[in-house]
């Protein structure tokens, strides 16, 4: 914190998804309004601070956006079988899908793909369904499970869990054996595109570039 600017003078980002929440009890859907407070560090340049930004947007419209949110001990729709049949993306919890876990697992999914460019004052969100918006702005007092706890044993294709890596992971799938633990899947939906526009030697200033319907804001 000590190397960002006043947190008194903030950002702040503003968006709208939906999702299908999966309980035991059956499903809803909803429509989450999401806010979340930011500085920039004066010590990365506009590509860094601009590319840390457009991450947090790109996941919410390509990964979150008409997902289901379900809780990992779920034996219905964790089940492969299911899993095989469901075409939507999986957002899996270490919880019930309330909307206090979806808020603390965002907030530390956003700041393991903005670190160190971009620090998250915090987030706040509200879903349709209800009149309470949940605030959270400390990252470091959310308890959430250990890569030990969340996936035992040594057979496992990631050190970390999803919401505390770099990457577009909504979910950990546990390899079955050492075959297809030395063949881990890759998701189809990465940063690559978003880092490729960023480092682009020759893009202009401000340029703004089309990936499939997604367009990259540039932070000035």
């Amino acid at each position: 914190m000590n190397n960002f600017e006043d947190p008194n003078n903030f950002l702040s980002y503003e968006k709208e998804f939906t999702g299908i929440r999966a309980f035991d009890h059956g499903i809803d859907t909803c429509t989450w309004d999401m806010g979340i407070d930011f500085l920039l560090n004066p010590e990365s340049n506009e590509k860094d601070q601009s590319l840390s930004f457009n991450k947090i947007d790109f996941f919410v419209d390509h990964m979150l956006n008409k997902s289901l949110f379900v809780c990992a001990d779920d034996k219905f729709w964790c089940n492969q079988k299911t899993v095989e049949k469901i075409k939507t993306n999986y957002v899996q919890l270490p919880g019930q899908p309330m909307d206090d876990m979806v808020t603390k697992i965002l907030l530390k999914k956003f700041t393991s793909i903005t670190q160190p460019h971009i620090f998250l004052l915090g987030i706040n969100l509200h879903c349709s369904n209800s009149k309470i918006r949940f605030h959270y702005t400390d990252v470091s007092t959310l308890k959430f499970p250990t890569m030990d706890d969340w996936i035992p044993g040594p057979m496992r294709f990631h050190e970390k869990p999803w919401w505390d890596r770099d990457d577009t992971d909504t979910f950990d799938l546990v390899p079955i054996d050492q075959k297809e633990l030395d063949n881990p899947p890759r998701n189809s939906v990465t940063f690559k595109a978003l880092h490729d526009i960023f480092n682009e030697k020759n893009k202009k200033q401000g340029q703004v570039i089309d990936i499939k319907g997604f367009q990259p804001k540039i932070i000035k």
